[in-house]
C-alpha cells in the first residue's frame, strides 16, 4: 500500500511538472498572460521539498560525469561571458537552467532509488496521455476544428503543432514499448488519431518534420530489436500512401496550403534569410544588441539563437545534452532489447528536440522535461555497462 502511494504520489509530480510546463509555454490566460511563474515557483517548491528530505534521509545525489563537466563548462563561460558582454540576463538563464535541470533531476532519481521506476513510468506516462486527451477536448469543445493553423486551447498555431507532435511520439512509444496487455487499449490509440489529426491542422511543418523523424527512428528501432524490418518497412509505405490518401481526399485543403507555402520562394518561410541577417550579430561571448531585438528579428533555430545571444560555448554545452541523450538512449536500447520504455521515451523526446531545435526556438519546453524525467528512470539502463 505504501510503495503504491509513492508509485502515485511520483507521478502526479511529474504530472504536474509536465501540465504547468505546457501552460507556461503555450496557453495565455485573459488579464495575465503566460503562467510561467507559477511552473517555476512550482519548482522552487519541489526543489526545497527535496533538499529538505535528502537532508534528513542522507539520501545520495547522483549525476553523471557527462552532466558534471557540461555544467561546470556551461556556468563558468556563461559567467564570463556575461561579465565582458555586461548582459547578466546570459548568466540568469543558464544558471536558472542547471538549477531547474537539478531539481527535476533529483525528483526523477529520488524515484529510482525509493520506488519501482518502471511503474512510476507506466503510472506518469498513463496520466500524461489522459492530461493530453482532456487538453484536447477542451480545445475541440471551446475552438471548434478549423482546417487551417488550428491552435485548439493554445495561444498559437505552432505551440498546438509542438504539443501534439511531442504527444503523438509519446503515444507511438507507449503503443509499441510497453507490454502487449497495455498495446491495444482504446485510450492510447484514440489519442494517437487525435492527436495526428490536431498535428495535421495546426499546419507547422517543423512539428510534423520533428515527430515524423522521431517516429522513423523510434519504429525502426522497435523493428530491430524485435527483427521485423521488412515489416516495419511495409508499415511505413502503408502508413504514408494511407495519409496522403486521407488528405487528397477529405482534407485537400491542406495540401494546397502546403503546396502554397513550399512553392512560395524557397519553402522555409523566409528562416534562411533570418539565419542569415542574425550571423551580423555573431560574438563569441554573445551580443545584448541581438538579445534585444531577438523578439523582433528571431532567427527560428535554437543552435544559433543561443549562440547569437549568449556565446558560443554555453549554446554548445545547452544543445549537448540532448545529443548525448539520443546517442545513449539509441545505444542503450539496442543493446538491452527488453523492458526498453523509458529508454524509449527519452530517444524520441532527444530526436524530436534535435530536428525541432534547427527551425524553433523554444528551449525548455515539454519533451525537454519529458527527456530529462525519464532518463532518470532508467538512470541504471543508460548510464550502467550492464543493465541491472
Amino acid at each position: 500500500m505504501n510503495n503504491t502511494f509513492g508509485y502515485v504520489k511520483k507521478s502526479i509530480i511529474f504530472l504536474l511538472i509536465y501540465v504547468l510546463n505546457v501552460a507556461s509555454n503555450n496557453i495565455s490566460l485573459p488579464g495575465y498572460g503566460r503562467p510561467s511563474g507559477i511552473f517555476y515557483a512550482f519548482i522552487l517548491l519541489i526543489g526545497v521539498y527535496i533538499f529538505f528530505k535528502k537532508i534528513v534521509n542522507g539520501s545520495p545525489f547522483v549525476l553523471p560525469l557527462f552532466f558534471r563537466i557540461n555544467f561546470v563548462i556551461l556556468l563558468f563561460f556563461s559567467l564570463i561571458g556575461g561579465i565582458i558582454i555586461q548582459d547578466y540576463r546570459v548568466i540568469y538563464i543558464y544558471y536558472s537552467f542547471v538549477l531547474l535541470f537539478l531539481i527535476v533531476w533529483s525528483v526523477s532519481l529520488d524515484a529510482l532509488i525509493f520506488d519501482n521506476s518502471k511503474m512510476v513510468a507506466l503510472l506518469t506516462t498513463n496520466y500524461i496521455i489522459v492530461a493530453n486527451l482532456i487538453m484536447l477536448v477542451i480545445g475541440f469543445m471551446f475552438n471548434g476544428i478549423s482546417i487551417f493553423r488550428y491552435e485548439g486551447i493554445f495561444d498559437m498555431p505552432n505551440s498546438m503543432g509542438r504539443f501534439s507532435g511531442y504527444s503523438l511520439v509519446l503515444t507511438v512509444t507507449y503503443i509499441l514499448f510497453l507490454h502487449k496487455s497495455n498495446r491495444y487499449s482504446i485510450l492510447p490509440l484514440l489519442v494517437t488519431l487525435m492527436l495526428f489529426a490536431t498535428l495535421i491542422l495546426s499546419n507547422s511543418r517543423t512539428a510534423m518534420l520533428s515527430s515524423f523523424i522521431a517516429i522513423v527512428i523510434l519504429v525502426s528501432v522497435y523493428a530491430k530489436i524485435k527483427r521485423i524490418k521488412g515489416k516495419a518497412f511495409l508499415f511505413f509505405l502503408f502508413f504514408i500512401a494511407f495519409t496522403l490518401f486521407l488528405l487528397n481526399i477529405y482534407f485537400y485543403e491542406i495540401l494546397e496550403i502546403f503546396m502554397f507555402k513550399f512553392n512560395r520562394g524557397d519553402g522555409s518561410s523566409g528562416r534562411f534569410d533570418l539565419w542569415e541577417s542574425g550571423i551580423q550579430y555573431f560574438n563569441f561571448f554573445g551580443s545584448s544588441e541581438y538579445n534585444n531585438l531577438s523578439s523582433r528579428i528571431d532567427v527560428h533555430n535554437n543552435y544559433l539563437s543561443q549562440v547569437l545571444k549568449y556565446g558560443v560555448v554555453p549554446g554548445i554545452a545547452f544543445h549537448l545534452i540532448p545529443l548525448f541523450l539520443f546517442i545513449k538512449s539509441y545505444k542503450r536500447i539496442i543493446q538491452i532489447k527488453n523492458n526498453v520504455f523509458s529508454l524509449a521515451v527519452v530517444l524520441g523526446m532527444s530526436s524530436f528536440l534535435l530536428v525541432y531545435y534547427l527551425f524553433e526556438t523554444s528551449s525548455i519546453i515539454a519533451p525537454f522535461l519529458l527527456m530529462l524525467i525519464y532518463t532518470g528512470l532508467s538512470y541504471k539502463d543508460i548510464f550502467f555497462k550492464r543493465s541491472l
